[in-house]
Parts: C-alpha cells; sequence; structure tokens
C-alpha cells in the first residue's frame, strides 16, 4: 500500500513538474488567421469586423496585431484571440505576432476595400425630345457607356482590385421613391427596356453604382437623373362662325 501511494505521489510530482516546465518554458506558437468578413476578406470603408487568432497551443502567449501606424497587443492561455477592426478606409494589411517564453511565430491577412470615386455621367441623344405625348414610350436609349460624352463609373486610386456593378432606378409623380429596375445592370439603359414604361406623368430614371469585391457591392453612387415629362394637353375649344350651334339641314357652317 505504501509503494502504491509512493508511486502515485511520485507520478503526480513529475506531472506537476513537467506542468510547471510547460508555463515556465512555454510551447511553440502556430497560428492562423481569419475574418468575419468571409472568403472574399471584403469590408467597405469604415465598416467594423472582428479577426481572429487560431493557435496550436495554449501556453500563455502574447499576441501583437500590426496594421498601418496601429498596434493592439492581448494575451491568452487558450489559443484563441479576437481582435475588433473598425475605421479601415483603404486595402490594408493585418499581421499578428505571437510570442511565447520559448518561440515566436507570426501570419498576415489582407482585407480589400473597394472603393468607387465617380458615378459617372447618363444622357439621351441630343435631339430626341424628352416631352413626350401622354402614354408613349421614349424611343432611343439612356446612355452611359462612353456615348454621347457619357463614361461609366470609376474605381479610386486607393480602391483594391474590383468589378463595378450598375442597377437602374425609376421614380415618378404618383411614386418618387426610388425603385430598382428588374434586369438593368448595364451602363446603359437600353431602348427595350424602357419600352416598358409608358410614361403618363413625369418620370426619371438614375444609375447606381458600386464597386464589387466577391459578393460585396460598396459606394452605392448615383448619376444625375434623366427626366421625362408628359406634353400639356389642353381641352378642345368648339367655335362657330355664326356664334351659335343650331344649325338648319341644308345649311352650310364652320366649326
Amino acid at each position: 500500500m505504501k509503494k502504491t501511494v509512493k508511486l502515485f505521489f511520485n507520478s503526480f510530482l513529475l506531472f506537476a513538474t513537467l506542468l510547471t516546465v510547460n508555463n515556465a518554458f512555454g510551447q511553440t506558437p502556430n497560428i492562423t488567421l481569419s475574418t468575419s468578413l468571409g472568403t472574399d476578406n471584403a469590408v467597405c470603408q469604415s465598416t467594423s469586423f472582428s479577426l481572429t487568432v487560431s493557435d496550436t497551443q495554449t501556453s500563455l502567449t502574447t499576441y501583437t496585431l500590426t496594421y498601418g501606424s496601429t498596434q493592439v497587443v492581448s494575451s491568452s492561455t487558450n489559443g484563441i484571440v479576437n481582435f475588433n477592426i473598425s475605421g479601415i478606409i483603404s486595402e490594408t494589411a493585418f499581421t499578428v505576432v505571437a510570442s511565447s517564453t520559448s518561440a515566436v511565430d507570426s501570419a498576415s491577412i489582407t482585407v480589400f476595400v473597394p472603393i468607387l470615386s465617380s458615378s459617372g455621367s447618363i444622357t439621351t441623344q441630343v435631339g430626341i425630345s424628352k416631352s413626350l405625348c401622354y402614354g408613349s414610350v421614349f424611343p432611343d436609349a439612356i446612355y452611359g457607356d462612353g456615348t454621347f460624352s457619357t463614361a461609366s463609373a470609376t474605381l479610386s486610386a486607393d480602391s483594391s482590385a474590383a468589378t463595378i456593378s450598375y442597377t437602374w432606378q425609376i421614380s415618378n409623380n404618383s411614386n418618387p421613391t426610388w425603385r430598382n429596375i428588374s434586369g438593368a445592370t448595364s451602363s446603359t439603359l437600353s431602348t427595350s427596356t424602357l419600352a416598358s414604361f409608358p410614361i403618363f406623368e413625369s418620370t426619371s430614371f438614375r444609375r447606381l453604382s458600386n464597386a464589387a469585391k466577391g459578393a460585396l457591392g460598396c459606394s452605392g453612387l448615383v448619376t444625375p437623373q434623366v427626366s421625362f415629362t408628359v406634353d400639356t394637353v389642353s381641352d378642345p375649344i368648339i367655335s362657330s362662325d355664326s356664334g351659335s350651334f343650331s344649325v338648319c339641314d341644308s345649311s352650310a357652317y364652320t366649326y
């Protein structure tokens, strides 16, 4: 019995000694970084997100995050550290250095920021009136692809690599809220699309532009609107050269 107790006690001392040595000298950090932004690692300007450090070891470790002129330090004994990030306005590289008492490891990750510089411009062809008969349609397109001195939207010099997407919107007097036009996603609003919108009242169109990185779209700049009006319709005035609308069957009158 005494030998069993002594053996157990010695085993306990060995375990305690190893644990003490482990905590004193630390384990070797092995870190990976991820964000709350999904696989695209893209965010719109000044939007908050989180950066997570995952470590394969759990000894006391200091994690130092550096991006731009900012540095944040956090410690952990469970191998997980979360940093809350806000205020970045352009593509940014984040680096974390993990330091235990025995070793150092580091990892980096880049967060992309798509940014528009200009919404571009839109117009109709000169010479085609935007004042239409009641219920008629505009017989041409609204251009925005460089035709007739228009321009597509452009990315900012500070933008990450991104694509530009478009959405056309409509508003009119009876429903002034801007509504998206289904399927209208080109730089120009086509003649065939405009043919779906006969003009019964003052109606405006505009183009919304976004800088897109993967599934993320940012900025939402809009062009000045193009507006159509309805020609004024006056009630007809009927007059008689005789001043009377009573006629004999055989008499000639001018109305």
